[in-house]
């Protein structure tokens, strides 16, 4: 939200949790879920939500959940909403617009579509393993580079 915020994703071999950092200074300015393994993290475009996919500990079920955390700006002063997954988010990436959620299932090359606004998984695309993905800044494309050497681009629609 103010350009000088980058977060990083750690496992629990490095204590878990999503840091945000002071670009300028270099200094950590917080740490969201402490003890909790992330894979990978986004900011949405306009800076308002941060998203944190990962698995935690759910203390009701006495088992690890996977799924993503949302956090709302200000990220340090909310508690995060969730989407519960069936396995482990490898990737996720946010369209320019800030609507759709790109994620990738870990291992199993499987691209989950979710509504960021509803906090709904709306599709599942079966792609195979990748190496990257990511929007077009106008919107009107999305592409996936496969370890079969083969690029996918999709044209993306309302």
């Amino acid at each position: 939200q103010d350009g000088r915020t980058m977060a990083t994703a750690s496992w629990l071999a490095d204590g878990g949790g999503v840091t945000l950092w002071n670009l300028k200074t270099g200094e950590h300015r917080a740490v969201l879920g402490v003890g909790q393994a992330y894979n990978a993290v986004a900011f949405s475009p306009d800076g308002e939500l941060l998203i944190g996919a990962g698995r935690w500990r759910d203390p009701n079920l006495d088992r690890w959940t996977y799924g993503l955390l949302i956090w709302d700006f200000p990220f340090n002063k909310t508690q995060p909403s969730s989407i519960n997954l069936k396995d482990a988010i490898e990737d996720a990436v946010i369209s320019p617009d800030g609507r759709v959620m790109v994620a990738l299932y870990k291992d199993k090359g499987i691209l989950l579509l979710i509504d960021v606004k509803n906090r709904d998984v709306v599709n599942e695309i079966n792609i195979g393993p990748k190496l990257f993905m990511s929007y077009s800044a106008d919107i009107a494309t999305f592409v996936v580079v496969s370890t079969k050497t083969t690029v996918t681009i999709w044209g993306v629609s309302e």
